[in-house]
């Protein structure tokens, strides 16, 4: 399975033009199979969308539990 794959990874994308399929040549050229440049990228970016999913969360929560204390308060007074 392993070397089959290696196989296909060898072979050189055929160019847009010559190809004539658009769908060939994306799947060539735009998405390398198993690429370990392209597996970085993914995990930089997945990695910094969650740290920002993270910080957007924890801020969202922040300002709704002071809404709520300060609700809380008018309420007591």
């Amino acid at each position: 399975m392993r070397r089959h794959q290696d196989a296909w990874c060898q072979t050189p994308a055929p160019p847009c033009q010559e190809s004539g399929s658009a769908r060939l040549c994306t799947n060539r050229e735009v998405r390398p199979h198993r690429s370990p440049g392209a597996s970085y990228i993914c995990v930089v970016i997945g990695t910094k969308l969650l740290y920002l999913f993270s910080v957007s969360v924890t801020i969202i929560y922040e300002n709704i539990l002071s809404l709520n204390i300060m609700l809380l308060c008018l309420v007591l007074s």
